[in-house]
């Protein structure tokens, strides 16, 4: 599936060899927002069994997951992935050594695999993600 714009879904469910890829055009950017509830069964965001995040630019901010809700999520296969994950409120485990290139703002986080994390210091300058705070304004002058 060739992710372009927004979509809102009840969960990103890869598997099976499965591929989520994202166009390698830097003008495009794919943002998911899941929906899970937390009474259901369902784990919002599960990737297993080979399936893949395919992002050939390695740009993480041309894939991005938001997820408001407490329901733990996980990452696993030997593939490198690149994305932006926004979950503050649900945990996330990582297993099958591969490479996560991007920014995780997840409640905790669990490595079992030996997952190396890269942080691409770009995001900081693309809004709704969390990089150094700027100060965009100053006056002298008291209200």
């Amino acid at each position: 599936m060739t992710l372009v714009g927004t979509d809102v879904a009840k969960t990103v469910d890869v598997n099976s060899s499965g591929t989520l890829a994202v166009p390698s055009n830097r003008e495009t950017s794919f943002v998911m927002n899941v929906a899970t509830s937390n009474q259901s069964n369902n784990t919002p965001v599960n990737v297993t069994g080979g399936g893949v995040f395919e992002n050939q630019t390695y740009d993480p901010h041309l894939f991005s997951i938001n997820y408001a809700g407490t329901k733990a999520s996980s990452v696993s296969g030997g593939g490198a992935a690149a994305f932006v994950m926004n979950s503050p409120n649900a945990d996330l485990t990582l297993t099958g050594g591969s490479d996560f290139y991007g920014s995780l703002v997840v409640k905790t986080l669990k490595d079992t695999g030996g997952t190396k994390l890269h942080y691409d210091k770009n995001l900081g300058s693309f809004f709704g993600i969390a990089g150094n705070p700027l100060l965009t304004s100053f006056s002298w002058k008291r209200f």
